[in-house]
């Protein structure tokens, strides 16, 4: 309790702690636990990082600031792999949570990460490298709720792919999922910096509740059952256009409507309409590349985004 400028860990693996069968694994908490490092474990995982030796709880921070959970930790077969509670500032880089010890198969937590009413926090970063995994997980990859869960920021994370980042490890829940009113969190950013998502049979991104939560500069891989849509209001499949006022989360934004597209020179024309939105409002279209439409009908952007 309390506890500040602890490491647990170290640079390489030679310096692993391996933590498994505990109720928590790590608990940092307390408005005094702060400034503590967490580097190169196997959380949840045999030495081996082959089989399971689960926790409860891999990485517990309540109510602490300015914590680091990462480079290195394999964060595996844990009810929850980390839970932030209550907690702000707290970094998370270069993880693996959810898979095994090639990095290309699942050894699952229940849910991967936890962000309930803790706000400010940052999952990945701008460095590539500083991104985690959060694949192969049997609920949601990362789950973000509560009314105070704001302002979080998610960079070049992958979620549902191995860690050379092409090989399908799907978590078998969505890979976001975002409830009860948690707000104003940003996956990616109005840069070039985003997220790669594995879009199997259920749409990655769900939202069942909350505000302003952004999806930036995505990069979406596809298997051969990729058919629902990428970001789900709702979680009720697609979402039609409507007036403004509604209830729900993101209020229901509605959909630019395409109405034609040409070829000048090597630019792109697009044309099209977004009715129902707040006049004055800045916006950020971003547009996709799809080789077919949605299984309701609906014409879902899959692929990169080649303009915006």
């Amino acid at each position: 309790n309390n506890s500040s400028r602890n490491t647990v860990g170290g640079e390489d693996t030679s310096a692993m702690n391996v933590l498994g069968g505990n109720r928590i694994a790590i608990n940092i908490n307390g408005s005094a636990g702060n400034d503590n490092v967490i580097l190169c474990n196997n959380v949840g995982l045999a030495p081996s990082g082959r089989s399971a030796i689960g926790n409860e709880i891999g990485i517990l921070n309540t109510q602490t600031r300015n914590n680091t959970i990462g480079p290195g930790n394999r964060i595996s077969g844990n009810d929850t792999g980390i839970k932030l509670f209550e907690t702000h500032n707290t970094v998370i880089v270069g993880n693996s949570v959810g898979l095994g010890a090639t990095g290309l198969k699942a050894l699952p937590n229940g849910v991967g990460l936890l962000i309930l009413n803790a706000p400010n926090n940052q999952i990945g970063g701008n460095d590539p490298l500083d991104g985690n995994f959060f694949s192969g997980n049997t609920a949601a990859g990362a789950l973000v709720m509560g009314q105070f869960a704001n302002g979080n920021d998610f960079l070049n994370n992958s979620f549902g792919l191995g860690t050379d980042g092409t090989t399908p490890v799907p978590n078998v829940g969505p890979s976001v999922e975002v409830s009860d009113r948690a707000s104003f969190n940003r996956w990616g950013d109005y840069s070039a910096v985003g997220n790669t998502f594995f879009a199997g049979p259920n749409s990655p991104i769900v939202f069942l509740g909350g505000q302003g939560n952004d999806v930036l500069n995505p990069r979406f891989i596809f298997g051969a059952n990729s058919t629902d849509l990428l970001i789900d209001l709702g979680g009720d499949g697609p979402t039609p256009n409507g007036p403004p006022g509604r209830t729900g989360p993101n209020d229901l934004i509605n959909y630019p409507v395409p109405t034609g597209a040409s070829l000048i020179g090597d630019d792109i024309l697009l044309s099209g309409t977004l009715e129902g939105q707040s006049p004055g409002l800045p916006l950020f279209l971003q547009v996709f590349s799809g080789p077919a439409c949605n299984t309701s009908g609906e014409s879902v952007g899959s692929g990169d985004i080649f303009t915006q």
